[in-house]
């Protein structure tokens, strides 16, 4: 071996020691008659590491391999994040409804809803969170009498097959708060049974088979130049702007579209640079006045369709359900 497959060597043996003074000097004490000082054993050390030489173009073995290496030794084990990136619509326009609620869904809203993006030509129905309640396993009280759990999620596939077949077009869900009850319910009285296949909220609902794309709660969706998410994680905390698309704009600072608070509102602003932001709400297709809050929700019916071009840029077509009318 020659004095640079030496220093390789000692490099590798010693991945422990990031400092080139130091590992020099213990080669030098390895190899006294081979290295005739510390400047010629620090110069094999650097060259080896790419400081100096052709091998600082074309390493021999980086800092970040050595780390690499090292952690290998060690076993560190790094935790893995759950993917949040955003999940891409790639249909030109998209019907979007949200806040079904089963059971309470209201089946003559989600026609009206249906039925108008038929008539405007929708290649994609978005389903924007909460199709489920699941209030029989949430935190808050519940009437004994409610519907189950087992029978909201056949009413669930049901309404999906439904919505699928009226408009022969692709189907995405995104989980809603209200959802994922069903996941945290399983967290808290049987985390043992976590991980096991078929009691993910994706697999309960079957959306493999019904070839519908499923986007999981913390995440969001691209459409173009807009952001589509439920909302749940936008609206938290002190929450009380003009209106939810005011807040919506106040918490991301882009063009955003929610859904979660049950109400139609729009916010537009543009920068010194006449870049414009638009953020929505949409109403929901449920009972506009619920158990837990009758007399002032606030909320109002309604759904929207999107459109986008080449340039990702969009057109919101916000609507509301008054008086089983649409405006």
């Amino acid at each position: 071996m020659n004095k640079t497959d030496i220093a390789k060597a000692f490099i590798l043996k010693h991945k422990h020691i990031t400092e080139n003074r130091k590992l020099a000097k213990l080669m030098l004490s390895k190899y006294p008659m081979l290295f005739k000082d510390f400047d010629a054993a620090r110069y094999y050390i650097n060259y080896c590491t790419g400081k100096i030489g052709k091998s600082a173009n074309k390493r021999t073995i980086t800092f970040a391999e050595r780390l690499q290496e090292l952690r290998a030794e060690i076993q560190i084990n790094t935790h893995k994040h759950s993917d949040k990136t955003p999940h891409n619509i790639v249909e030109d326009k998209a019907l979007i409804i949200s806040d079904l609620h089963i059971p309470y869904v209201d089946i003559e809203t989600l026609d009206m809803a249906l039925e108008y993006g038929y008539n405007n030509g929708v290649e994609c129905v978005i389903i924007n969170g909460d199709l489920l309640d699941f209030g029989t396993i949430s935190r808050f009280l519940s009437k004994p009498n409610e519907m189950r759990v087992i029978e909201q999620t056949h009413e669930a596939i049901n309404i999906l097959t439904y919505i699928q077949k009226a408009l022969d077009c692709k189907v995405v869900f995104h989980a809603g708060n209200h959802d994922i009850r069903i996941e945290h319910y399983l967290m808290r009285q049987a985390p043992e049974f976590w991980g096991i296949d078929g009691n993910r909220l994706h697999e309960i609902l079957k959306l493999k088979a019904l070839n519908i794309d499923y986007v999981q709660e913390y995440r969001y969706m691209q459409f173009g130049n807009l952001n589509i998410a439920h909302g749940h994680h936008i609206v938290k905390g002190i929450f009380a702007p003009v209106n939810p698309a005011r807040g919506a704009f106040t918490k991301t600072n882009t063009s955003t579209l929610i859904s979660h608070v049950h109400r139609t509102s729009e916010h537009i602003e543009s920068d010194m640079n006449g870049k414009i932001i638009g953020c929505y709400s949409i109403g929901c297709i449920t009972d506009i006045k619920p158990d837990y809050n009758p007399q002032v929700s606030k909320h109002n019916k309604g759904f929207a369709v999107v459109e986008k071009d080449s340039s990702g840029n969009f057109e919101v077509d916000n609507k509301k359900i008054i008086d089983n009318k649409i405006k």
